[in-house]
């Protein structure tokens, strides 16, 4: 049985909507493999929404909001490989339900036990601000900095592979 963390860190907010770096090399196979997966998760969440109950939740109309780039914005380096400049038919509030929000189970069925097979999957609630984190809107009394830290645990059975005997 494996556990997993998730572990929201100050580089975990900042996230990169760019192909690449500016220090890197091209390095086509790359592209390639992060434009396919780019096209894999689209047509997931794609799927996801046209169900009459969306496992993305509600959509909520603050993401039809103009979006802004906060001032002094800087991607993670290490983050580069995996981002992709995509545009999704779906709002960022709501990805951050379906991610992070407890209640939410697009996480636990959609990739999880759907996408990557997994059994037996159990998770845990956040363990500060479990009522916080994945909201649309974050509350007054609460500041986001405070999230940065917080761990969630999820544990799995990874199903037999055919290099497994």
């Amino acid at each position: 049985q494996l556990n997993n963390t998730n572990t929201m860190d100050s580089h975990s907010l900042n996230h990169n909507l760019t192909f690449g770096d500016a220090d890197s090399s091209l390095d086509p196979r790359k592209e390639w493999r992060k434009f396919g997966v780019a096209i894999s998760f689209s047509k997931h969440l794609r799927n996801s929404m046209s169900l009459l109950s969306s496992p993305l939740g509600p959509s909520v109309l603050e993401d039809d909001n103009e979006v802004e780039v906060p001032l002094g914005f800087t991607p993670p380096t290490r983050l580069a490989h995996l981002c992709v400049d995509l545009e999704l038919p779906v709002g960022f509030r709501r990805l951050r339900w379906a991610l992070l929000n407890s209640k939410s189970s697009f996480v636990n069925e959609e990739l999880q036990r759907k996408k990557l097979c997994y059994s037996e999957i159990k998770d845990e609630q956040w363990d500060v601000y479990n009522e916080s984190i994945g909201l649309t809107s974050t509350p007054d009394d609460v500041d986001n900095t405070d999230f940065i830290g917080a761990e969630r645990k999820c544990q799995y059975l990874v199903p037999k592979s055919g290099l497994m005997k």
